[in-house]
């Protein structure tokens, strides 16, 4: 019976001119491994006349000692930015570490006065006293809200002040109904856990003692609730995120486009769903004037209508399922 001869390759290592190849002999070359399709001698393997070339590794990435897909490379700085990245995108595009985003404003609450500074922080009047036990509600200002942090760990700080007379205050229940808890937080920062199971509605405050008086130089409170994965304790204002940064543009936006170049805009708040009041000035139509813009945040679609004073309304409808908004009209 005739051989059939070799019909299985055989590796033969790194390749070596000085050594016969056969048809099927397998070697590796610079970063590549070759198969001989005709008998030779000193041919540099290459896709030709001889070699066939099986696979091409020069793309590849080595692997350095000590170190593993897992491996943090990062430095200490550059860890808490990853980290700050993930929490953005749990926050649905929120750009900075601080999550209290305080919309109080500035006013004398039952003798004390509390300024709200350009920061957020929180400042009492030296010599003001407290004529009642009360708290004064930072986030949300209108008191108990649901779910306004996702489920996990936080860190509670007040910028190192607070003592038993007045303090952040952390009040929360389990549903609208519940019999409220109460956390008191003053110099030491306080791990919050957030559990729906446990509580859902929560409210973030200043509590202030009867007859309090507010010592010389003043109590300034900056209040940060952060996620115990960023380490830097450094006060942060809040920072608006994409979806509120989109809105508070939007009036801007909106008013040109019916009336013109705008000059200025002065915005009181735009919220997912109310009313909201701006003035504008617009060189186009030469008028100024107060507008109203009106959300209704509904199931599949939010519905928007801006009223301009002494003009017409004009709406348009922004579908969810497509993420698009109508032109107005």
């Amino acid at each position: 019976m005739a051989s059939a001869g070799r019909v299985l390759p055989i590796n033969k290592g790194t390749y070596n001119s000085a050594t016969t190849y056969a048809p099927l002999d397998i070697v590796y070359y610079n970063e590549g491994t070759y198969c001989c399709k005709k008998a030779c001698t000193n041919v540099t393997p290459a896709e030709g006349e001889y070699w066939q070339k099986w696979v091409d590794v020069s793309d590849k990435v080595d692997k350095v000692n000590g170190k593993g897909l897992s491996t943090n490379d990062f430095t200490d700085a550059e860890k808490a930015k990853a980290d700050n990245a993930v929490l953005w995108s749990e926050r649905k595009g929120y750009v900075g570490k601080n999550l209290l985003n305080n919309t109080a404003t500035s006013k004398t609450f039952y003798g004390l006065s509390y300024t709200i500074n350009s920061d957020k922080s929180v400042t009492l009047e030296a010599g003001t006293t407290s004529t009642a036990e009360a708290t004064f509600d930072l986030f949300p200002a209108t008191g108990y809200a649901e779910k306004i942090l996702p489920e996990g760990q936080y860190l509670i700080s007040t910028g190192g002040v607070g003592n038993d007379n007045v303090f952040l205050f952390i009040s929360r229940k389990k549903g609208a109904s519940g019999t409220p808890n109460y956390i008191g937080v003053t110099t030491t920062e306080y791990l919050l856990t957030v559990d729906y199971s446990q509580y859902d509605y929560y409210k973030f405050s200043i509590h202030q003692k009867n007859g309090y008086t507010i010592p010389t130089g003043g109590i300034t409170f900056y209040p940060m609730i952060r996620k115990t994965s960023i380490s830097d304790s450094t006060y942060e204002p809040y920072l608006e995120s994409n979806e509120e940064l989109a809105n508070s543009k939007l009036s801007i936006v909106d008013i040109a486009a019916i009336h013109g170049n705008v000059d200025d805009t002065y915005i009181d708040s735009i919220t997912a769903s109310g009313v909201s009041s701006f003035y504008f000035v617009s060189t186009n139509l030469g008028k100024q004037g107060w507008s109203t813009l009106i959300t209704l945040n509904l199931a599949n679609v939010i519905t928007q209508f801006i009223k301009i004073e002494g003009g017409s309304t004009y709406e348009r409808h922004y579908n969810k399922s497509t993420s698009t908004w109508s032109n107005w009209g």
